[in-house]
């Protein structure tokens, strides 16, 4: 597999992702102030569409920003929806990524990560299981306080990082290849005729 791309040493955590519940944007808005006060020089970054989900209703960008004490809230970027090339843009510039969803199937905002070499934290106990495994630090059960200590380890530990990148690369190389999902997806496909045929 390919090398993984240089991990900035300054570059952000980030979160890719339309900003709901749902993406566990709640979690990961009260685990950035302890990560952020542990690591003094880590910066948050989110990048995607704002909703009307909130706990209390209404916006969840504007509800996440509440959760900020004012020492940390400058450190957490939110850039809105992007174009597709400035989230690749985005994922090069990151340190790792956060994927903190509770409810996933197949998340390529996993899988886009691992391809260009970058280290993924995520929710255990979901989709994300099959697509990450042991290539990302898995976070279950799902709280800030667990969230937040995996970011602190793995933001301190560079070398773990790096290893998590190169993991994923031979992850996606050896279980999500183009020609490994098209040789599964026929053989799905003949099943079903089988057991139409013979039915």
């Amino acid at each position: 597999p390919a090398s993984p791309a240089p991990q900035p040493r300054t570059g952000p955590v980030l979160f890719v992702g339309r900003l709901m519940p749902r993406k566990g944007c709640d979690v990961l808005a009260q685990a950035a102030a302890p990560f952020l006060r542990a690591c003094p020089d880590a910066t948050l970054e989110m990048v995607g569409a704002d909703t009307p989900t909130a706990p209390e209703r209404g916006s969840m960008q504007a509800w996440m920003i509440r959760q900020l004490p004012d020492d940390v809230r400058p450190r957490v970027r939110f850039r809105g929806e992007v174009s597709s090339a400035d989230v690749s843009a985005a994922l090069l510039r990151s340190r790792f990524v956060v994927v903190p969803s509770i409810l996933e199937n197949f998340a390529n905002t996993a899988l886009d990560p691992m391809a260009v070499g970058r280290a993924v934290v995520y929710a255990g106990g979901t989709g994300l299981d099959e697509v990450v495994g042991d290539a990302g630090v898995r976070v279950n059960p799902l709280t800030p306080q667990n969230l937040a200590a995996a970011l602190i380890d793995l933001y301190n530990d560079p070398g773990r990082a790096g290893a998590l990148a190169a993991a994923g690369l031979q992850r996606i190389a050896s279980l999500f290849s183009p020609a490994r999902t098209t040789h599964e997806r026929i053989g799905m496909y003949q099943r079903i005729i089988d057991e139409y045929n013979a039915a």
